[in-house]
């Protein structure tokens, strides 16, 4: 071959080569530099409160956290405070309130405070809205196009319009629920009141799919019992829907599929794990983990059960269970992939009047769990970071990244 022919062969080679390494996949972009604010105390952060109130949570995206924080408590001008920060910037923002669990995403964050408003803060425009809400308001859930939150309030449910805030009635009754957006932003799953009396319950529910534009609602005919109807949520959107029904001393779960003539899957009871973070769903991984008592239903007299935790699929098929062998209280549950799940394990010694708390991981693969801290407290909030790569652990002194 013509070596002056080689040659361009060989530049256009090498060219076509680079352009691929700065267009194509082989290009490795370095990972976020995140601000370091952990082991470190709330005033090192500059922030009002001496102390973590222990509540955690990741703003979907993984950039930001939102952690609680308390002044000092035998003060006059106790006050709970949420701090979002910006991990990527070491930014904060205070907001007073509650959290609402169901009106957070990357850009909008929704808060309740104690005299019924609403507060909406939007990150994209740095701007607060704040809509006053015509009685109490227990949850509220945010649309998939983020333009409506369904609130369930004393008073019946309300939908709000995020673009101008305002507020319009879907429901009356003070013990109607709406809870779980269909992908239209129309539809909503929840329930409504009837006459039925449940004495301390108040009265009894039917499950029902509300449509927040002709305010109207449809009925479901489903195989449980309905009346006692708590919390819904969605484990595949539009199709399967985790639904909890009962009473503190009587709670259970049911995977309730809509695209199978509204097929029921009972989960079994769940008392003793909702009050402590015992059931998580993971759209992720369409899964639902349990941890926490449960109870055989064949055995009626069985009042002690078993502790464990376990990983259904979305039909109830069950695709890991370890038991534990000793009763010390385990609670927080979180599931980090299809496999393996993170929990936290608390004592309380009589003698020194000091609880403890053992953050482990437990993987059904291999059937092993792992240790990856103690600490001198009751840690009731756990979470995974985007990645999967580490856990956050907040403590009263200081927040803790524990790597996986």
């Amino acid at each position: 071959m013509n070596k002056k022919i080689l040659i361009l062969i060989l530049l256009i080679a090498i060219a076509f080569g680079i352009s691929y390494m700065l267009n194509g996949k082989a290009v490795m972009t370095p990972a976020t530099n995140y601000v370091d604010i952990y082991n470190k105390k709330p005033t090192e952060l500059g922030f009002t409160s001496p102390k973590w109130s222990g509540y955690l949570k990741i703003v979907p995206g993984g950039n930001a956290i939102i952690v609680g924080g308390v002044t000092d408590e035998s003060s006059p001008k106790y006050e709970r405070y949420l701090y979002l920060i910006n991990l990527l910037d070491g930014t904060t923002l205070t907001m007073k309130g509650e959290l609402l669990e169901g009106v957070l995403t990357n850009t909008l964050i929704g808060t309740i405070t104690d005299d019924n408003k609403l507060h909406i803060f939007d990150l994209a425009n740095d701007t607060e809205k704040i809509i006053p809400v015509d009685g109490v308001v227990y949850t509220a859930f945010m649309s998939p196009d983020k333009s409506k939150i369904a609130l369930n309030t004393s008073r019946g449910i309300r939908i709000v319009m995020v673009k101008d805030a305002s507020l319009t009635t879907l429901s009356n009754g003070p013990q109607d629920g709406a809870y779980a957006w269909r992908a239209d932003g129309i539809h909503i799953l929840g329930y409504h009141e009837t006459t039925e009396d449940l004495h301390e319950a108040g009265k009894g529910r039917v499950l029902t799919m509300w449509d927040t534009v002709a305010k109207t609602k449809n009925d479901l005919a489903v195989d449980f019992p309905s009346s006692a109807l708590r919390y819904i949520e969605w484990l595949k959107p539009d199709t399967i829907a985790r639904v909890n029904a009962g009473f503190d001393d009587g709670s259970f779960d049911y995977l309730l599929d809509l695209s199978r003539n509204n097929f029921v899957t009972d989960l079994g009871e769940t008392s003793r794990m909702l009050s402590r973070g015992g059931v998580q769903v993971s759209r992720e991984y369409q899964v639902v983990g349990l941890l926490g008592t449960k109870f055989n239903p064949l055995i009626p007299s069985d009042h002690k059960g078993v502790q464990l935790v376990q990983l259904l699929d979305m039909d109830g098929k069950e695709l890991g269970t370890h038991i534990f062998k000793e009763d010390a209280e385990r609670q927080t549950l979180r599931i980090i992939d299809r496999e393996t799940v993170a929990y936290v394990q608390t004592k309380f010694d009589q003698d020194t009047n000091i609880w403890s708390s053992t953050v482990y991981t437990y993987s059904f693969r291999t059937n092993r769990e792992i240790k990856r801290g103690t600490f001198e407290e009751d840690v009731r909030s756990l979470e995974v970071t985007s990645d999967k790569k580490a856990l956050i652990i907040p403590t009263a002194k200081a927040l803790i990244k524990v790597t996986l």
